[in-house]
């Protein structure tokens, strides 16, 4: 058989060798396979008794002594028998030679993935042609397990057998063993256990891992290594990659950062490593892109990079996979068709139509199973909140469905419930049966690659992604939601059609589908790239100005990501990471390897340790890295009331974070009950306690100097962890105004202060150096939110939101205060460690001896939400909300104007969605209203803004949207007034925008979160007289027919008044007054007539006389006069016109531009 073909089993025989042995230490079993046991023996190794935990104590232990080998004692007691009958005492030591055993794969296996035979096929022999391409494309749809089939393949081939091979994925989560589950739900344990047969993973074993939290899971027997993106790029940096064979690059359409930046370095190194291939795998790249970008490195002329995939679908293995698309016309009459959605705010409602269709309706599912297992993707967490909790309450089959959230920001107990119903899905696929309760999965996503739901059937997909923005103009963040890509969508699709026939339902049109992005963003342009572009100069790319990645020349984001590129290599500048000519810098050198966001959160880190509070700034940093930072505490009214009790009163975020955290270590151990009391998440805090300590492990001194021994001898990684924790202190609050003055020397250009009279509005202090000019707020998830005293801070992290009046707002997160005078001595030029630490001593004597008895007794000390309810009792107060809880909208955090005092306040009513963090609302609470208990005050009304209540005039103001304008109600309430409601005539406008428009309320919009108003209904008398005004003027086209004005009396309330022609034609023109005699209503239209007839507007009306009688002089004139009366009516003529342009321009009096529908000049000319 050719070499690169698909190998049968018995071909396999001379791979399939492994031996099983026991450990004469602990007893335990280890594996070991033929070709490390022959590398042993080549080097004149004996049989290994030991296994490689044993193996690394004893080298650990004697390391520590200092001896290059462990002395083991020999009995004395030999009396008067020979060595020949006692032996060697301890040092004989019986060795049971294992016999070799054989893999034992799945026979039947290799039928599933038919598909793969010729791509792969293709694909090894061009690796092992030694004038083949040295980087290769492998296409294949989802599902077809090229993940796992092309990569043991390539394994098994020649290519395999020269040298080891390296596979990464962006996500660890296809690495490690699910709770719960075997090593078989993994890529590496499948690949293993079930292609190969090999009895497991690890050291040991062909098959090893390599991630953060796994690192004794390969060894010398591993060839075929999985390992994570961010480990290979520091292998790239160090030059790790040199054993190894091919690297195989799976999940490449994600385009994350360090995918990106494996790419980029994988160009760059290439030519070092003679011997190294490289293998791109995914489902739904862009092949052109990456062939044009690594065309050097293909073959033939020109150079071409081959691209592998299925020619026909014929021996396809893969499920059925039925379509249906979203309809843009009315479904309610077609019972099997679904609306296709117009924006994020219907997802709740559409989704929820399309689950109960699924699961009620008979015969809308071409699958024809009601109970199957459903999988709804939507773009965001609070999204995935709201449509859960809408799914939930459909009556029909709330009974017999779990509703389950999968998202990267999931608390433990929900986890716990997800790999329960795995587990119970998986069963049932096992068994043949429906899962049940029948499993609905709402997943951001986090869901969309590298994830098998076992007994699914169906795929809602929204067509939108949430998806974060990196705006290098103004250094921050956003978060718009956009519709989601072509491939995107197939990859979502791809979640179901593997096991079992599935149906897929795109709440999109297929040609809105058509229009969506070809390719998925990559994260390189939505992403600040200070510490990629340092990676980069640290693996040897001296030049940074000339360095290109593989998205650099995006269409769409390619001057972004260029702005981007100058702004991060002046940031590294500024922080002394590379040289005015772009070099790296022995400190960038340090920087890189501390996985922070920005260049200056590391040199923040960094720093920290030479001024003795890196134990402070390491736990600050972990919050602010930490994926829930936003919301630390559980998101309920427990949360709200813990935010409020811990975070009231702090300093700053520094202090309240550390403040969290110390209480959190103090009660550790606590009950339960402790830890709910307040809303707190035990597993938030040993994330952020981990976090901490790899922070600390990356400044250690000692972990920089080991880091070659460590990859080399993984013993290293406790002895490490011991000296780290021997080193680690309790927190200090007295040094946290050191904290202060490190952050400023780090960002001091991230310096705001206060807007005058403004409570939530700060400015950037240094204009000059701040990339952003605009003003920020300060966030709700910050504790700074609850005090009036700030004037001056740094702030960490800033988010650009739109609110739904397309007004901009940017968010100031993890908000430190500092002393204003600092900033102004680190401009223009940055001082140095010397003149810092001169700064440092005056801080602690100035400042922290002063605060840190205050903050100590702050941080130790707890304080609860205990208000005097007698006081509001019946009362109606004024209140700014502070923060509200995101499941249920219904509680806030408030702060009492008058009392000064936080609160918890509950809303009855969905007015409560209009509230915004900083809004100042007046409420009216009742006594029975308020749960003492819990601390809870009940808000019964909401008393300014029911239905139809009137409003106190308001001047409207334009906005950017021409069918609204905004009417200013209370500060940061609008109301929104729609331009049809207004009517035709500019007049409404006119007394809308003067504040003379009675207004009332039409209804609140929970989506839009404002109040909709109206004009107040007129109601009309008849036979009384009522001024108008003229919106549609219409002459007869012949002499017998009518000529008629449309005059509008009321907003949208609009009459037809006949006027007959005459030699004298009508004169009314658009916007013209009159005044009418209402005489009732004739279906829309009212019935109207004219008083006095012919009463014209006041502007017109000299103009209309004078220019009449002038006309019809100037006919006899023409016709009937003799010479001399001719010469008299002319000039009479002539007095008449100037003597009425001369009144009216007296009046101030505005000339009409048209008459009789006509323009002036041809009207006289049609007279005449």
């Amino acid at each position: 058989m050719p070499t690169g073909s698909i190998y049968t089993m018995k071909e396999k025989n001379s791979f399939a060798t492994f031996y099983k042995c026991e450990c004469q230490e602990c007893g335990d079993e280890f594996y070991l396979t033929a070709r490390s046991l022959q590398i042993d023996i080549a080097k004149g190794l004996s049989f290994p008794s030991m296994c490689a935990k044993c193996r690394n104590e004893k080298i650990k232990a004697a390391n520590k002594m200092g001896l290059s080998s462990w002395p083991i004692p020999v009995a004395n007691d030999f009396g008067e028998r020979s060595l020949e009958e006692i032996g060697l005492g301890k040092l004989d030591t019986k060795i049971n030679s294992p016999q070799p055993r054989k893999y034992d794969p799945d026979e039947k296996i290799a039928e599933n993935f038919k598909i793969l035979e010729a791509p792969v096929n293709g694909l090894i022999q061009n690796l092992i042609d030694p004038q083949g391409s040295r980087v290769s494309i492998l296409i294949a749809p989802t599902g077809t397990g090229k993940s796992v089939w092309a990569t043991s393949q390539i394994l098994r081939s020649q290519i395999g057998k020269e040298g080891k091979i390296l596979v990464t994925q962006p996500r660890k989560v296809t690495l490690r063993v699910p709770e719960g589950k075997t090593v078989t739900e993994t890529t590496p344990g499948f690949i293993a256990t079930k292609i190969l047969g090999a009895p497991g993973v690890g050291a040991g074993h062909e098959v090893g891992l390599r991630y953060r939290d796994e690192r004794n899971q390969y060894d010398q027997s591993t060839r075929l290594l999985f390992l994570t993106d961010g480990i290979l790029i520091n292998w790239l940096i160090s030059g790790d990659i040199e054993s190894y064979r091919v690297i195989i690059i799976d999940e490449a359409h994600e385009q994350s950062l360090n995918i990106e930046l494996i790419f980029a370095l994988l160009r760059y190194k290439l030519p070092l490593f003679p011997h190294l291939r490289v293998v791109i795998m995914s489902a739904t790249i862009d092949a052109k892109k990456f062939q044009a970008y690594f065309k050097c490195f293909g073959k033939g002329k020109p150079k071409k990079v081959p691209v592998f995939r299925p020619k026909s679908k014929k021996n396809r293995t893969l499920k059925k996979i039925y379509y249906r698309w979203g309809s843009s016309k009315n479904t309610n009459n077609d019972k099997l068709s679904f609306p296709a959605l117009k924006s994020t705010f219907q997802i709740p409602d559409v989704v929820s139509e399309v689950v109960e269709a699924i699961c009620t309706k008979e015969g809308f599912t071409k699958l024809n199973k009601p109970n199957g297992d459903i999988l709804v993707f939507v773009p965001t967490v609070e999204l995935v909140n709201t449509t859960k909790e809408k799914i939930e309450n459909i009556t029909e089959i709330n009974n017999r469905i779990e509703v389950l959230p999968c998202h990267a920001q999931m608390n433990k107990e929900e986890q716990e419930n997800f790999w329960e119903s795995e587990k119970r899905a998986e069963q049932a696929f096992n068994e043949g049966k429906d899962t049940s309760p029948q499993r609905v999965i709402v997943a951001t996503n986090y869901a969309e690659t590298s994830a098998t739901f076992p007994n699914l059937s169906f795929v809602i997909d929204t067509g939108y992604i949430s998806e974060p923005r990196w705006d290098a103009q103004k250094c921050l963040r956003a978060f718009p939601i956009p519709r989601h890509s072509q491939p995107g969508c197939n990859q979502r699709k791809g979640r179901v059609g593997r096991k079992q026939d599935g149906e897929v339902f795109r709440l999109y049109t297929k040609s809105q589908f058509n229009d969506f992005r070809s390719a998925p963003l990559p994260e390189v342009a939505c992403s600040n790239l200070d510490m990629f572009l340092l990676k980069a100069a640290a693996a040897g790319i001296g030049n940074l100005n000339t360095f290109h990645w593989l998205g650099f020349d995006d269409d769409e984001t390619g001057e972004e990501q260029k702005l981007e590129k100058e702004r991060a290599i002046k940031t590294l500048k500024r922080s002394g990471a590379i040289d005015e000519d772009g070099y790296i810098t022995q400190l960038g050198f340090q920087l890189k390897n501390i996985e922070l966001d920005t260049v200056e959160l590391a040199l923040f880190l960094w720093t920290s340790d030479r001024f003795g509070c890196s134990i402070e700034v390491a736990t600050f940093l972990a919050f602010v890295l930490n994926k829930n930072s936003t919301s630390l505490l559980e998101d309920n009214e427990r949360g709200l009331f813990g935010f409020g009790s811990w975070g009231f009163g702090c300093y700053d975020d520094l202090e309240y974070y550390l403040r969290l955290f110390y209480h959190w270590e103090e009660n550790e151990k606590a009950k339960d009950e402790w830890w709910q009391k307040y809303g707190f998440d035990k597993d938030i805090y040993y994330q952020i306690r981990k976090k901490r300590d790899e922070l600390l492990e990356q400044i250690s001194s000692y972990w920089l100097q080991q880091k070659d021994i460590y990859y080399q001898n993984t013993n290293k990684e406790d002895e490490i962890s011991e000296q780290i924790s021997t080193q680690k202190r309790k927190l200090d609050f007295d040094r946290l105004h050191r904290v202060r003055l490190l952050l400023a020397w780090c960002m001091s250009e991230w310096a705001y202060d206060r807007v005058p009279n403004q409570v939530n509005l700060f400015r950037p202090l240094n204009l000059e150096n701040c990339l952003c000019a605009d003003p920020v707020s300060i966030s709700e998830s910050s504790a700074c939110i609850m005090t009036s005293e700030i004037s001056t801070f740094i702030c960490i992290q800033r988010t650009k939101k739109i609110n739904n009046d397309n007004i901009i707002l940017i968010l100031a997160h993890h908000v430190i205060r500092i002393d204003p005078s600092w900033v102004s001595l680190m401009f223009p030029v940055k001082v140095g460690i010397v003149r810092l630490s001169i700064m440092m001593k005056q801080a602690i004597e100035d400042k922290d001896l002063k605060l840190s008895q205050e903050t100590r007794d702050r941080i130790i000390n707890k304080s609860d939400l205990t208000p005097c309810f007698s006081q509001y009792k019946k009362l109606e107060r004024r209140y700014r909300a502070v923060k509200r809880n995101g499941k249920t909208k219904h509680f806030f955090l408030v702060y009492d104007l008058e009392s000064q005092e936080l609160l918890i306040i509950k809303f009855k009513e969905k007015q409560s969605k209009l509230i915004r963090s900083g809004t100042e609302f007046r409420g009216y609470i009742e006594e029975e209203e308020i749960d003492t208990e819990n601390k809870i005050l009940t808000l019964s009304q909401w008393r300014f803004y029911n239905k139809g209540i009137k409003i106190e005039n308001k001047k409207a103001i334009k906005s950017e949207n021409k069918d609204k304008v905004i009417v200013p109600l209370e500060p940061d309430v609008k109301g929104i007034l729609q331009t049809k409601t207004l009517g035709e005539s500019e007049h409404w406008r006119a007394q809308a925008y003067n504040g003379e428009l009675p207004l009332q309320v039409k209804e609140i919009d929970n989506y839009d979160r404002s109040i909709q108003l109206e004009p107040i209904p007129t109601e009309f008398v008849k036979g009384n007289n009522y001024d108008g005004y003229v919106v549609g003027p219409f002459s007869g086209e012949k002499e017998a027919e009518e000529a008629v004005i449309f005059v509008e009396i009321a907003p949208n309330k609009k009459g037809r008044i006949p006027i007959p022609n005459s030699d004298i034609p009508s004169v009314y023109s658009e916007g013209d007054k009159v005044n009418v005699i209402y005489q009732g209503q004739d279906d829309e239209l009212l019935i109207l007539e004219l008083k006095p007839p012919l009463n014209k507007h006041s502007e017109n009306a000299s103009f209309d006389g004078g220019l009449q009688l002038a006309l019809q002089l100037w006919k006899g004139y023409q016709k009937n006069f003799s010479f001399p009366t001719r010469f008299l009516v002319l000039i009479i003529f002539t007095i008449i016109v100037l003597t009425t342009l001369y009144l009216m321009l007296n009046r101030n009096s505005i000339l009409p531009k048209k008459y009789n529908n006509q323009e002036i000049p041809k009207y006289i000319e049609n007279s005449l």
